[in-house]
């Protein structure tokens, strides 16, 4: 999450990212900031993940408020860290991480 998160972060302060990809990592709290934000943001995050999941929504509408791009998708059952506990949560984190990381190469691929 720390990863994820920096990525978020990283968007708000270069200008010149094309795009950026976060793993179940919070976004930055000061709304404010993301004005600054040019990149397209995708954010791919666990279903039983709280305190996380609690920042999507609120970055989304300000975002779109903004105009700006951040699609996200929730994986249910997958828990915060899905893809370094692939093993956890009866196959959901596997099954997250398999959804994830060709949507995160597509995601690049397109913005790159």
């Amino acid at each position: 999450c720390w990863g994820g998160s920096r990525s978020f972060e990283y968007a708000l302060h270069q200008p010149g990212l094309n795009a950026a990809v976060v793993f179940y990592g919070t976004s930055p709290e000061d709304r404010t900031s993301y004005a600054k934000i040019n990149a397209p943001i995708l954010g791919l995050y666990g279903g039983d993940d709280a305190r996380v999941n609690a920042t999507i929504e609120p970055a989304a509408a300000e975002l779109k408020a903004q105009g700006k791009t951040f699609e996200h998708e929730i994986y249910e059952g997958a828990g915060h860290g899905f893809v370094g506990s692939q093993a956890d949560r009866n196959g959901a984190n596997f099954r997250a991480t398999e959804r994830a990381w060709p949507r995160a190469l597509a995601f690049l691929k397109k913005h790159l």
